[in-house]
């Protein structure tokens, strides 16, 4: 079953803010009656921003990450969340 509401999540080394942003998001969507999802996007990251969202996975919160292996855009890195 689909989600009613999907939130793309761009980073490019966003270690330091992404787990908090995540949080939050998740916090405000947990108020509303629909279903949904939060993707981030990593855009070829060189600092830990995937272990940060990998951690927020393990714990169990609905988080998929998807990953691009070098830096392509913010553009780009919305398109591969989206798709």
């Amino acid at each position: 079953m689909h989600p009613d509401l999907s939130v793309v999540i761009p980073t490019f080394n966003e270690a330091d803010r992404i787990g908090a942003s995540v949080r939050a998001v998740l916090a405000h969507l947990d108020r509303r009656d629909l279903s949904h999802e939060v993707i981030v996007s990593d855009d070829g990251s060189t600092d830990p921003t995937r272990e940060v969202v990998a951690g927020l996975v393990r714990e169990g919160l609905p988080v998929a990450l998807v990953e691009a292996p070098v830096n392509r855009g913010k553009g780009r890195a919305v398109r591969r969340g989206v798709l």
